[in-house]
């Protein structure tokens, strides 16, 4: 038996999965038989490994693993890896730092200052764009306040983003970023969440962040999510 999880692998739900190993029970490859018995499989997941069977999350799996079995799904996933290498590209040359120097997957980590991933990840949600913020290496800040923002592709790719569209995205983004990074979270303390909601009414009331919006919310029009347009 093996588990696994299947997110950031297909365009999926967050999951997890048991896979349940077969043998052949002749030469000719006629009779499979799986190797674990039933009573042992149980007991092996039920009921300290698995949570409930959720119907609409294996209906998902079932879903995104059929068409990850499509040819084009290979093309989606270069596509996503060179959407990140153009992202994470723009980024370095917009002057921001990532983590790793670039990117050769989906993810790239963007280094800010002393708390500035949390301050990055509320401005860009005013903007339209949804990131995470993320701890760095040696961050000399917690984990609640950190001091990194997280980006992925796969997201815009599924919404059919090619790399100039990216570039183009990035280019918004890094405004945004400039925003951010000219205000500076507490060091500590109980000022901080009153800074924090003080801070989401600024971006909200921002002129280049409220311009960024409304490029996003052009830019998905021309751009949906399959299935909702």
């Amino acid at each position: 038996m093996v588990r696994t999880v299947n997110f950031e692998y297909v365009k999926d739900v967050d999951a997890e999965m048991y896979l349940h190993l077969w043998r052949y029970e002749d030469e000719d490859f006629n009779t499979l038989k799986v190797i674990a018995s039933e009573n042992h499989r149980s007991r092996a997941v039920f009921p300290l490994l698995q949570g409930g069977p959720h119907m609409h999350t294996i209906a998902a799996l079932g879903i995104a693993f059929h068409e990850a079995m499509d040819p084009e799904f290979k093309d989606y996933a270069a596509q996503v890896v060179d959407n990140a290498r153009a992202m994470a590209a723009e980024l370095t040359r917009q002057g921001f730092e990532l983590v790793s120097g670039g990117t050769d997957n989906h993810l790239m980590l963007v280094r800010l200052n002393q708390g500035g991933g949390i301050l990055a990840d509320y401005a860009l949600e005013q903007a339209g764009i949804i990131a995470n913020r993320n701890s760095i290496p040696d961050d000399p800040s917690s984990a609640f306040f950190p001091s990194g923002i997280r980006f992925g592709t796969p997201a815009i790719t599924t919404r059919g983003f090619t790399v100039d569209d990216t570039v183009e995205l990035t280019e918004r983004m890094a405004e945004v970023l400039r925003v951010s990074e000219k205000n500076q979270l507490p060091a500590s303390g109980p000022g901080r969440r009153q800074y924090m909601r003080d801070f989401e009414d600024l971006m909200k009331r921002n002129p280049t962040v409220k311009d960024v919006r409304e490029y996003v919310t052009e830019k998905v029009k021309t751009h949906p999510t399959p299935g909702f347009s």
